[in-house]
């Protein structure tokens, strides 16, 4: 919403300096003393107008990536939630393994990944036919431009001469029959010159247009530039401003790993670290010890109840030991809330799809957390969700 705020706001400052802009353009073109004075400043007249047209239409179609990109990605919870789905959610098991490492920098790569189909997507639908717009516009420009200088009736010095309208009302039906322009680029010729200017010779002021659009540089060719810079910078102020939003605090949970929900400066608002799903502890490399001395990995999520209540300490300090999470979290993670307890059930969606991807990229995982060392994996979760895993 603010980015359609800043665009709109763009958008009426853009139509108030043409506005003003004509005004002064009337003014400058009435005054000048010959053709060719009047030529060079009609000519930069087009090229400015022309670059305006094309900042208008840029903004307006840079609001839909920043619509796109805010799908699923309105909030700090959402973009949490977003970075789970990829991974989990689509049971890809690398993305799994990325996720566990580092769920933050994983909710990035998706977004990047996101915001660069998505920007090449608006690129092809929307940029290529500007620029072919802009080419269509500037070659009928100058043809139509050449083919009204030319008439037989202008020919030496006729005397009573012509105005901008004359060459409007000859180049319309032109723009009109053209299989190659558009109606918009039409009206966007109609809109281009002030028509109350006189020419005392159309011929030498013809002429001498076609020239002075392409200077200092080719019409087309600066505005296919300006195109390509605009769309580039709109792009990037809304993938900068959807991300603000959607990145949220890059904090993880200290067990499983999961990333925080909440808003980047949350903490400023007196507000905990939270996680809207937390993982598997044993993806994030927590483990137990077992009755053998050997370490094993944490099954159970940091929701359930036996996980919340069972001592916790680090691993190769025993003094670290406290008898729960709520007491843990006091003395080493203060900034942490306590998550809720939520019940273990079969069938929940996250739940199974945790199981199976703790199964399925287990091999890896213990490779990467060389420490556990005996695997209590429940043969009922491989023989149930063991699909494709990695070795």
């Amino acid at each position: 919403q603010k980015q359609e705020s800043d665009m709109t706001k763009r958008l009426d400052s853009l139509k108030a300096r043409e506005s003003r802009i004509k005004a002064k353009i009337f003014c400058k073109l009435t005054g000048q003393e010959n053709d060719k004075s009047r030529s060079k400043e009609m000519a930069d007249t087009v090229r400015d107008q022309l670059a305006d047209w094309v900042e208008k239409t840029i903004l307006q179609s840079s609001v839909r990536i920043g619509r796109e990109l805010r799908k699923n990605m309105e909030s700090a919870r959402a973009g949490a939630q977003h970075a789970y789905e990829e991974s989990f959610g689509k049971e890809n098991w690398k993305d799994v393994l990325v996720y566990c490492n580092n769920s933050y920098e994983f909710l990035k790569q998706s977004f990047d990944k996101r915001f660069e189909w998505l920007a090449s997507d608006i690129k092809s639908d929307d940029l290529h036919p500007v620029k072919k717009q802009i080419g269509d516009t500037v070659e009928k420009l100058k043809e139509t431009m050449k083919m009204w200088g030319d008439q037989p009736k202008y020919e030496g010095s006729p005397p009573e001469g012509a105005t901008i309208q004359n060459f409007v009302d000859f180049a319309t039906p032109y723009f009109q029959s053209s299989l190659q322009s558009s109606s918009s680029s039409l009206r966007m010729f109609q809109s281009l010159f002030p028509t109350d200017v006189d020419i005392a010779q159309p011929c030498q002021f013809a002429l001498r247009f076609v020239i002075d659009l392409d200077i200092p540089r080719n019409c087309a060719e600066f505005l296919y530039s300006l195109a390509e810079e605009r769309m580039d910078e709109c792009l990037t102020h809304a993938r900068n401003e959807v991300w603000e939003v959607a990145r949220g605090c890059a904090e993880m949970c200290p067990f499983c790993c999961a990333k925080c929900s909440l808003e980047k400066d949350h903490l400023t608002f007196n507000k905990k670290h939270e996680c809207e799903v937390h993982i598997l502890p044993a993806l994030g490399g927590t483990s137990r010890q077992s009755d053998d001395g050997q370490c094993t990995p944490t099954l159970d999520r940091c929701t359930s109840k036996e996980f919340i209540n069972r001592p916790k300490r680090q691993r190769g300090k025993p003094e670290t030991s406290r008898p729960n999470l709520a007491e843990y979290y006091k003395d080493f993670y203060p900034d942490w809330s306590v998550p809720d307890c939520v019940p273990e059930a079969e069938n929940h969606v996250h739940e199974i799809q945790q199981r199976r991807a703790w199964v399925n990229c287990r091999a890896p995982l213990k490779r990467r957390y060389s420490f556990l060392t005996k695997d209590t994996t429940p043969t009922d979760w491989v023989e149930r969700y063991e699909n494709n895993p990695l070795t």
